[in-house]
C-alpha cells in the first residue's frame, strides 16, 4: 500500500512541475474568463440584462467605495469627539446618528451589490449550459466525441454543477474584487494623508520622508504575496487530480449501476469492491496532499490576519512616541493598513476559490476542444462521403471507405446495388464491417469517403434498444416524436404488442412512466418494442443492426417468426436492410450481401 501511495504522491507531483509553465495568474483567468462569456452580453433581451447587472455591480462598487469614505470620516469624528473634554450628549449623539447612516447605507449598498452579482452568476451559467449543451447535441457531438477518444470528455458533472459552481464564483470573487479595489483606492489616500513625514537623523543628517506608511504597506503586501505564492504552486495542478479522481470514482459507480445484473450473475461484487476500494484510496492520497497545501495556506494567512494591525502599529510607532499621531488617527492606520495590503494579497486570500474555478475553466475548454475536433472531423466527413438522391428503385453505395477512428481501414472501395422494396440481409465474419456500414448509411461515420444514392427517409434500429428517460412505453415506441399519440394509434400499438406475446399487464401500463430500460422488461421484449416502433413510423427504408438478436428462435413462441411476418405485412412497400448473426431459414429476406463478396439474388 505504501508503494501505492508513494507512486500517486509522485504523479502528482510530477505534474505540479508540469504545470509550472502555465501557472495561474489573475490575467490569464480574466483572459479566458472574458472568452467563455463575452458572447453572453449584448444590448438585446437576456444579454442586455445581463449587461445592467454588470454596470449595477461596477456602480455599486464605485459607491462602496465614497460610503467607506463617509464611513471612516463620521467614526473619526466620533472617536475626536471622544477625546474632546466636555463634550455634550447631544453632539455625541449626533456624531453616532451619522456614524450608524454611514454603516447602515455601506451595509445597503452591500447587499445589493452581492445581489446582483447572485443574479449575474445564475444567468451567466444558464447561458453556457444552454451553449454547451447545443453544441454537445449538434452534428451528432454527443455520439462523435466518444468514439474519438479512449477517454471522452464527460459533460454531465460539468453542466449539471461545475459550471453552476464556476458562474456563482466568479460573480463573488469579480463582485469581492472591485470591492477590494475600491477600498485599496480609499485606504491608499487615508494612508497617506494621516501618514506624518517620518524624520530620520544620522549623524549630522536630517530629512523626512513623506507618505513612509504607503511604502512600508506596499512592501509587506508584496512580501507576504510572494511567500504565499511559493507555498500554493502545487494547488491547482492537486485539485486538477482530485477532480479527475472523483469524476473516475462516479464513472465506476456509475458502471457498476448500469451493469448491476451482469455483475451480480458473474459474482464480481469483491472484483468491483476493490477496484473501487483502490479509486477510494487515490482519491484520498491526492485530497490529503491538496489538505496540507490548503492547511499551510490557511496558517500563514490567519497569521497575517492576526499580525496586520500589530505591525501597521508598529511601523506608527515612531510618530505615536512623538506624539504626532491623534488617538483616532492610531485606531484608523490599522483598517486603512489591512485595505491596502487586502489589493495585493487577493489572489492568495481567495487562493482555493480561484484555483477551482481555474480548473473548471480548463475542464470547459478540454470540453470545447472535444466538440471542436468532432466537428471539424464531421465536415471534413460531409465532404468525403456524399448523399444524393438516385433512382426510385436502388439504393447504390458507390467506392465506399470505411476506417476505424484510428485510422485502419474496414472496407475500401466497396460497391453494391440494393434494391428497393425488398428485403436485404447483410453478412460478413465479425468484425468485417456490417456495423460500420450501417453506421455509414446513417450518416455517423466521419471516417467514411464515397457516395451514397438513393437513402432518404430511412429509420434506424440500433442493436442495444433505446428508452428514454422518465418517459412511458409509449413515448418509447413513439421516440423521437413528442406529438400525443391518438386513440388510433394507441389500439393499433396494444394490437401489436398482443400479437408479439406481450403479458396484459404490460400493455395495460403502455402509457405509465417506469424505468422499462430496467428490470420491466426482458431483452428479447425490448427488441419487440423497436420493432413496433418502427411499423408505427411507416418508414420508406428500415435499417436493423441486429434487432432480434435476443428475440428467442422457440419454435413454440415462434417470436422471431412473428416479428418477420409482422415487418412483412404491415411495411409492405418498405426497404428493409438488416444484419443478423442467426438469420432464420424461413425465407424472411430476398437478397442476401456479403460485404466481402457480391450481392446475391436469392435462389
Amino acid at each position: 500500500m505504501k508503494e501505492k501511495q508513494t507512486r500517486i504522491y509522485f504523479m502528482s507531483k510530477d505534474k505540479s512541475t508540469t504545470a509550472q509553465d502555465d501557472n495561474i495568474t489573475l490575467f490569464s483567468i480574466s483572459k479566458q474568463l472574458y472568452q467563455l462569456y463575452r458572447p453572453h452580453f449584448g444590448l438585446k433581451g437576456e444579454k442586455l440584462k445581463r449587461a445592467i447587472y454588470l454596470s449595477g455591480i461596477f456602480l455599486g462598487n464605485f459607491l462602496l467605495a465614497f460610503a467607506l469614505v463617509f464611513v471612516n470620516t463620521t467614526m473619526a469624528s466620533l472617536m475626536g469627539l471622544l477625546a474632546v473634554p466636555g463634550v455634550t450628549y447631544t453632539a455625541f449623539f449626533w456624531a453616532a446618528a451619522k456614524s450608524v447612516t454611514a454603516i447602515v447605507s455601506y451595509g445597503l449598498i452591500t447587499g445589493v451589490d452581492a445581489w446582483l452579482a447572485s443574479l449575474l452568476g445564475s444567468s451567466l451559467a444558464h447561458a453556457v449550459n444552454k451553449k454547451l449543451e447545443k453544441r454537445w447535441m449538434r452534428n451528432n457531438a454527443y455520439y462523435g466525441t466518444t468514439r474519438l477518444t479512449q477517454n471522452p470528455a464527460n459533460p454531465s458533472q460539468l453542466i449539471s454543477h461545475d459550471n453552476e459552481e464556476l458562474a456563482r464564483s466568479v460573480g463573488e470573487l469579480f463582485d469581492n474584487y472591485l470591492t477590494t479595489v475600491s477600498n485599496f483606492a480609499v485606504g491608499l489616500l487615508g494612508l497617506y494623508t494621516l501618514s506624518v513625514p517620518l524624520q530620520i537623523s544620522f549623524m549630522s543628517l536630517s530629512f523626512a520622508i513623506p507618505g513612509y506608511l504607503v511604502g512600508s504597506t506596499i512592501i509587506y503586501a508584496l512580501v507576504y504575496n510572494y511567500v504565499t505564492n511559493k507555498i500554493g504552486d502545487s494547488l491547482e495542478d492537486l485539485q486538477t487530480t482530485q477532480r479527475d479522481m472523483e469524476a473516475k470514482l462516479q464513472t465506476k459507480i456509475h458502471h457498476v449501476k448500469t451493469h448491476a445484473e451482469a455483475i451480480a450473475f458473474k459474482k464480481g461484487a469483491d472484483f468491483e469492491h476493490h477496484s473501487l476500494l483502490e479509486t477510494l484510496k487515490q482519491t484520498k492520497v491526492v485530497q490529503t496532499g491538496a489538505s496540507k497545501v490548503r492547511s499551510l495556506l490557511s496558517f500563514i494567512t490567519n497569521l497575517h490576519a492576526e499580525f496586520t494591525s500589530f505591525f501597521a502599529l508598529l511601523l506608527c510607532a515612531p510618530n505615536i512616541i512623538s506624539q504626532k499621531l491623534s488617538f483616532a488617527s492610531i485606531l484608523e492606520i490599522p483598517y486603512h493598513f489591512q485595505n491596502v495590503v487586502n489589493f495585493f494579497t487577493w489572489k492568495n486570500d481567495n487562493f482555493d476559490k480561484v484555483t477551482e474555478c481555474a480548473v473548471t475553466i480548463k475542464r470547459i475548454a478540454e470540453f470545447n476542444e472535444a466538440l471542436e475536433k468532432w466537428e471539424q472531423k464531421h465536415k471534413k466527413g460531409e465532404e468525403q462521403l456524399r448523399f444524393s438522391k438516385g433512382d426510385e428503385n436502388t439504393i447504390k453505395i458507390k467506392d465506399l471507405t470505411l476506417k476505424r477512428p484510428d485510422g485502419t481501414p474496414i472496407l475500401k472501395k466497396f460497391n453494391q446495388t440494393i434494391p428497393k422494396g425488398r428485403i436485404t440481409l447483410v453478412q460478413g465474419a465479425s468484425g468485417a464491417g456490417k456495423t460500420s456500414l450501417l453506421r455509414a448509411m446513417a450518416d455517423l461515420s466521419p471516417d467514411a469517403s464515397g457516395e451514397i444514392q438513393g437513402l432518404e427517409e430511412a429509420h434506424f434500429i440500433p442493436s442495444q434498444p433505446y428508452f428514454p428517460e422518465d418517459k412511458s412505453l409509449l413515448d418509447a415506441i413513439m421516440y423521437p416524436s413528442t406529438a400525443k399519440a391518438t386513440g388510433y394509434e394507441i389500439n393499433k400499438i396494444k394490437h401489436l404488442m398482443k400479437q408479439l406475446g406481450f403479458k396484459p399487464e404490460t400493455i395495460r401500463d403502455l402509457e405509465k412512466v417506469k424505468d422499462w430500460y430496467g428490470q420491466h422488461l426482458s431483452d428479447g421484449e425490448k427488441q419487440r418494442i423497436e420493432i413496433i416502433g418502427a411499423i408505427m413510423k411507416q418508414p420508406k427504408i428500415l435499417v436493423m443492426d441486429e434487432a432480434t438478436s435476443r428475440v428467442d428462435h422457440h419454435a413454440k413462441t415462434d417470436n422471431k417468426g412473428k416479428i418477420e411476418r409482422m415487418l412483412k405485412e404491415h411495411l409492405p412497400k418498405t426497404t428493409i436492410i438488416y444484419t443478423d448473426h442467426n438469420p432464420s431459414n424461413n425465407g424472411f429476406c430476398d437478397h442476401t450481401i456479403d460485404i466481402s463478396t457480391k450481392v446475391r439474388a436469392k435462389v
